[in-house]
């Protein structure tokens, strides 16, 4: 279990401009078969999109669920289910996105929870410009 913890983040808002994420990281529970994380945020090609790179890894060759749900503060919700093919030892990525700004131009504020198998993580982003 990777534990609770929180960190700063810079992310490139687009080519003169950065800003600085906050990421409260909350393990929910663990799977001693399986290993989720959240690998890194990045800007989509767009510029558009704040890409969430998740991390799996099972010590067995599987197929397992994964579930990704993004909730911003205004009510929006983004999901992402589906059946992941893992070989035994080998990294898998699941990119996930939510939109870098809401309607009036704000950045998006937002909570996403990720789980496969019997391990679970939360994370909630914060954005300063």
């Amino acid at each position: 279990m990777q534990g609770n913890f929180s960190y700063q983040l810079p992310f490139p808002l687009n080519a003169t401009c950065l800003i600085q994420l906050t990421i409260d990281h909350k393990s929910v529970s663990s799977d001693s078969e399986l290993f989720l994380e959240l690998g890194d945020i990045e800007p989509s090609s767009s510029g558009l999109e704040y890409v969430l790179k998740y991390v799996v890894v099972s010590n067995e060759t599987s197929v397992r669920e994964i579930n990704i749900t993004a909730s911003t503060v205004d009510g929006r919700q983004f999901n992402y289910s589906g059946n992941l093919s893992l070989q035994a030892f080998m990294p898998s990525i699941i990119n996930f996105t939510v939109p870098i700004r809401n309607a009036n131009g704000s950045l998006v504020r937002f909570n996403a929870t990720a789980g496969a198998g019997n391990c679970v993580i939360e994370i909630a982003v914060r954005s300063r410009e």
